[in-house]
């Protein structure tokens, strides 16, 4: 599309950042930062969390937390891709920790959050932090209750005895 000479527009990109994400297309994700750059471009939510999610998903840690901290907005998907990135990238600890900040600065977890999460717990070894943060999940402390499928997958992950 570029090369036939039709300049894309912000849609365009987002679409050819999550192919790159799914690829793990890292050249060609980083051309297209470059192409937001040269266009001064501001990273909205859509666009930064794309770019967020390559990222991390080709395990360029330092860059994806830089694309994180130049956005202006961030919503809840965005988090969630950061979290989710972080643990894709063998920073579990780092993805927890993100969890918690992103607590404090007042963002809802949704299932996602918490699935990813507790699976960065699970795998980095925070078991303790794990079910802490369950038993949050079991207490009504995020507004939402687990599935029973869930509850079950979280049973198994973090070794919790919630259901008999």
């Amino acid at each position: 599309m570029y090369n036939a000479g039709i300049v894309p527009n912000r849609v365009t990109m987002v679409n050819a950042l999550g192919a790159c994400a799914g690829f793990r297309a890292i050249e060609m994700g980083v051309w297209i930062h470059d192409f937001i750059r040269r266009n001064e471009w501001e990273l909205d939510v859509i666009m930064g969390t794309s770019l967020i999610d390559i990222y991390l998903k080709c395990g360029r840690i330092d860059e994806g937390l830089k694309a994180f901290r130049s956005m202006k907005e961030k919503n809840v998907s965005t988090w969630n891709v950061l979290i989710q990135g972080l643990g894709f990238a063998k920073s579990k600890w780092e993805a927890v920790c993100r969890f918690n900040r992103m607590e404090q600065e007042w963002f809802e977890a949704d299932h996602v959050t918490m699935a990813t999460v507790l699976n960065a717990c699970s795998h980095s070894g925070l078991v303790d932090m794990g079910r802490q943060i369950f038993s949050s999940l079991i207490n009504g402390n995020y507004g939402f209750s687990p599935s029973v499928n869930a509850l079950r997958m979280f049973d198994r992950t973090l070794g919790m005895r919630w259901l008999s």
